[in-house]
């Protein structure tokens, strides 16, 4: 598979390799959820309970499928997407080469700057967190809180979202086919955030959606 993926991409190798989310449990459906611990996570309720033997078995096998990979020089760095802690825990336990990269949905309003502690716990394997959908699909280009600041600073209610992730020490990931959105996804590096500004971004409620909830449980 990875040398299909090679041949297609026409590369000797790739810069990120991730595992794109937790595998379920054996035996159920993936769009109906796989069964978690009761009673559920209020932050992260459901569908891969990694704690469980099968489904972290899987893990620990697709990982050493990536360590492979890394060590023989056919990427540069391998990590996860959408992993809660009890899965990054399940790979910990067979590691040689801890994860470069945990990618999560993540962006103010979730439950501040750390929900369910899974921030602190990335970092503390070492791995980098990269966030994708930091405007929560759209939402906070419309919150009062965002807004405001954004027009004390002069900047979009877009920058100041991605800005309050970058301001944090981690990655992100945009997407859009608008040039001048592009263009100004790349204007949130020569200015800040005030201290009190990150509070209130980080206090900020009302968009606690989050795909890594819907994949696993912690």
């Amino acid at each position: 598979m990875f040398d299909a993926t090679l041949r297609e991409l026409d590369v000797d190798r790739i810069d990120l390799t991730l595992l794109h989310a937790p595998p379920c449990v054996p035996g159920t459906d993936w769009n109906q959820g796989c069964g978690g611990p009761a009673p559920q996570d209020a932050v992260y309720p459901h569908l891969c309970d990694c704690s469980a033997p099968e489904p972290c078995e899987m893990i620990q096998q697709q990982w050493r499928a990536l360590e492979e990979m890394y060590a023989a020089g056919r990427t540069r760095a391998i990590g996860v997407s959408n992993y809660c802690s009890a899965c990054l825990d399940c790979i910990s336990k067979v590691a040689t080469v801890a994860p470069h990269v945990n990618q999560l949905y993540f962006h103010a309003g979730m439950g501040g700057a750390d929900p369910a502690g899974l921030v602190s716990y990335t970092r503390r394997m070492g791995a980098a967190v990269q966030a994708y959908r930091p405007l929560a699909q759209g939402q906070l280009l419309h919150d009062d809180t965002v807004e405001r600041i954004a027009w004390d600073h002069g900047k979009s209610a877009a920058q100041v979202a991605m800005r309050w992730v970058f301001q944090q020490g981690h990655g992100l990931v945009t997407t859009t086919e608008n040039k001048a959105h592009m263009t100004g996804n790349l204007d949130i590096f020569d200015w800040t955030l005030t201290a009190s500004e990150m509070e209130d971004l980080n206090d900020l409620h009302g968009h606690p959606d989050n795909i890594v909830g819907t994949l696993c449980v912690l």
